[in-house]
């Protein structure tokens, strides 16, 4: 025997350390493997099928099987017939069934709005590496399509920069396990469902109409849809930014459907793409919108953009106080229909620096009408608030940090005032009304009561060297500051809602806009204390004085981000969420939590009450707002 196995060693081919080589994983076939030929690795395979012999295909180690007798011939050719004849039933029926479920609209095309218009902006990347027909819309992955594909990591998408600086995106950094997870959630539960991922690119994407005034009439959907949305603007959207005189407003609007007298009457341009924007607005966030109005949304944001360019270029036009309302309503059309996201902040920064070219932070000249004084004040404070707000989003430093006077005051904040209070003839402006009074003014009012605070924030964080934290005492100085603010705010009479207990959501009110300010005035500053803290929150990374980890910051962000989850949670209840969504808070608190939790000890996890819950609530997040 141990000539034998000598033999036997022998035989086998050795390696220079004298182990013995592995035989190689045979892939094909027998039959296909003994005449060198390409096999498809099913059993059996397509070319033993095909050549009438599927009992002879066979992945084991022995040799070829020998042929069977002639007697048997006759059996195996009429056996191979009949499974050649199955195989092409089989395909013909997955044939008529593909057919049948293309033909039929998909679960997709019922989605939620959110899930289907989102993806109509014309921004970065898709999230699949092969592009989706422009006409086909969202189909439910089949085999042979895109249903091997998967998402994108974060790293291989361009600009790098976008991808790193974000708010947001730096989760992904900060806990590794987010990216796979979300991964694993859209597999399980979007695809099935057939929900896909890739970006849409509708034909609205880029406006290539003329916007003069005869195409933008024509984008006005019909009288009584535009009458609905332009009043749900002004009653319930205008208590945030003001951008408009409502009376004014309204009394210019009241005109601007030409009586049945005089069909050929055309509107003034700005009027209508005033128009278009608050249209673009409402109906994304109208709860009662139909289906068409929010696909029109970013068409109408388009045709409103690609008019602001043009009038943009005429140095007159931009001294009118006209564009610059005009301009911020179509940034906010473009935000509220996630629109060109990456641009957001280049956005915002070009607004402000035509504003300080035109002196608009600067106290306008006494030569100026109070009315034409006031509504600069508030354009101003607008698209200050805009651009600070993309400082914390992106980041990135803004032309505000190193703004000065120029020579003159700097512009006053806009008065605690109703609009029935003044209009285009007042000689005057009324005595601002006290803090504890809600107005539809108390917003910007009370905004820019800690507006140089959070100005400083931002500069100390995001103007100096990028990724050096502050020295703890200062974040500890800011933290004292901001809670202060936050005591300092005023506390508004919310309406009785009688759906708190049961956790239903109501349709939205006049009477719930005072907690809807509430709330984004306490979201400014909680957004400021969490940038403060978040790079105290890494684990193993030193102590909290020489900027690592604080068990201090981490119970303050905890705490913070709980807040921000409920107070949308009420706002929810009081049907006024919607409005709240042009802020990324809502997902920067969930991720909060999230990054909390899973950076806990495991028997200290429990103690966050960080669930699996918040995961999934975060990817479905991140899987919508990547669609956009």
């Amino acid at each position: 025997m141990s000539e034998a196995a000598n033999e036997g060693s022998a035989a086998r081919p050795q390696r220079p350390g004298g182990q013995a080589r592995r035989n190689r994983m045979r892939l094909s076939c027998g039959e296909c493997r003994a005449k060198k030929l390409g096999c498809d690795r099913n059993l059996p395979c397509q070319r033993c099928v095909r050549s009438g012999r599927p009992e002879l295909c066979s992945f084991g180690a022995g040799t070829r099987r020998p042929l069977r007798a002639a007697s048997s011939t006759t059996a195996n050719h009429s056996q191979a017939g009949h499974n050649t004849a199955l195989i092409q039933q089989l395909r013909a029926e997955v044939a008529e069934l593909r057919a049948l479920v293309l033909s039929k609209p998909s679960l997709a095309e019922t989605a939620t709005p959110s899930l289907r218009d989102a993806g109509t902006a014309d921004s970065g990347q898709t999230l699949l590496p092969d592009e989706l027909d422009e006409e086909q819309g969202p189909t439910i992955p089949v085999h042979g399509d895109s249903g091997n594909a998967e998402l994108l990591d974060l790293r291989d998408r361009c600009p790098p920069g976008y991808y790193s600086q974000h708010t947001l995106f730096r989760s992904f950094d900060e806990v590794p396990q987010l990216f796979p997870f979300i991964r694993e959630a859209a597999d399980e539960c979007f695809r099935p469902r057939g929900v896909s991922l890739k970006k849409i690119k509708a034909t609205c994407t880029t406006y290539t109409g003329s916007p003069d005034a005869a195409t933008l009439e024509a984008l006005l959907p019909p009288q009584d849809a535009t009458d609905a949305l332009v009043a749900f603007y002004l009653t319930y959207l205008e208590h945030v930014h003001r951008i408009v005189h409502v009376p004014s407003f309204e009394a210019l609007y009241a005109s601007f459907w030409p009586a049945s007298g005089s069909p050929g009457r055309t509107r003034h341009p700005a009027l209508t793409v005033l128009v278009l924007c608050m249209l673009s607005i409402a109906a994304v966030c109208a709860p009662d919108t139909s289906p068409a109005h929010r696909a029109s949304a970013p068409k109408w944001a388009h045709a409103a953009d690609a008019w602001i360019s043009q009038r943009g270029a005429k140095a007159k036009c931009r001294k009118q106080l006209v564009y610059f309302q005009t301009a911020c309503l179509v940034y906010l059309a473009k935000r509220a229909n996630t629109m060109r996201k990456k641009r957001f902040w280049n956005q915002t920064g070009a607004l402000v620096q035509d504003a300080v070219l035109h002196r608009l932070h600067c106290d306008p000249p006494k030569t100026d009408a109070p009315y034409l004084r006031e509504m600069k004040r508030r354009v101003w404070a607008a698209l200050r608030e805009l651009d600070l707000q993309n400082a914390f989003e992106y980041g990135l430093p803004t032309l505000l940090h190193s703004l000065d006077d120029g020579g003159g005051s700097p512009a006053p904040a806009p008065a605690n005032l109703d609009d029935d209070g003044f209009g285009q003839a007042s000689k005057t402006l009324p005595e601002p009304m006290p803090d504890g009074n809600y107005t539809r003014a108390s917003y910007q009012a009370l905004s820019a009561r800690s507006w140089a605070l959070r100005l400083d924030i931002s500069r100390r964080l995001f103007a100096g060297a990028a990724g050096v934290a502050l020295p703890y005492d200062e974040v500890l100085r800011y933290t004292r500051e901001i809670t202060q603010a936050l005591d300092a705010l005023p506390t508004w009479p919310a309406a009785s809602s009688s759906s708190s207990n049961t956790g239903e959501t109501k349709p939205a009110s006049d009477n719930n806009m005072p907690l809807l300010v509430s709330a984004l005035l306490q979201f400014q500053l909680k957004e400021a204390l969490l940038a403060l803290h978040r790079p105290h929150l890494a684990r193993g990374s030193g102590s909290g004085r020489s900027g690592g980890f604080s068990s201090l910051s981490e119970v303050l962000c905890y705490h913070t981000a709980r807040d921000v989850l409920v107070l949308n949670v009420r706002l929810g209840e009081a049907g006024v969420q919607a409005f709240a969504l042009v802020r990324e808070d809502l997902l920067v608190a969930a991720l909060a939590l999230v990054r909390i939790g899973v950076g806990q000890p495991g028997p200290v996890a429990g103690r966050y009450c960080v669930s699996c819950c918040s995961c999934w609530f975060c990817s479905c997040w991140f899987c919508c707002w990547f669609c956009s």
